[in-house]
């Protein structure tokens, strides 16, 4: 069975499961804020229409800023999980 890496992450995102998406054999665990921050920006890297996706260097940005995830990123992101037929 082959699974879609992009749409299992935003259903274990979308069912509050973030922090099993962290490899466990790291040592040093990422902070909540920080693994949240990781991923926001991972799924809009990956989102489906090429021209809302960000340059790399606003990824670099968005992943060093200690700045709050704007709530504009946070909503967009969702909204996009929304949308698989997962949870339709």
């Amino acid at each position: 069975m082959q699974v879609n890496l992009v749409d299992w992450l935003k259903m274990m995102v979308a069912s509050r499961r973030s922090e099993e998406v962290v490899d466990p054999t790291i040592e040093t665990r990422p902070s909540t804020r920080a693994l949240k921050r990781a991923l926001l920006t991972a799924l809009r890297c990956v989102d489906p229409d090429s021209e809302k996706r960000p340059k790399m260097g606003q990824v670099v940005r968005m992943l060093e800023s200690d700045d709050p995830i704007p709530r504009g990123v946070c909503i967009t992101v969702l909204q996009e999980i929304r949308t698989l037929s997962l949870f339709s």
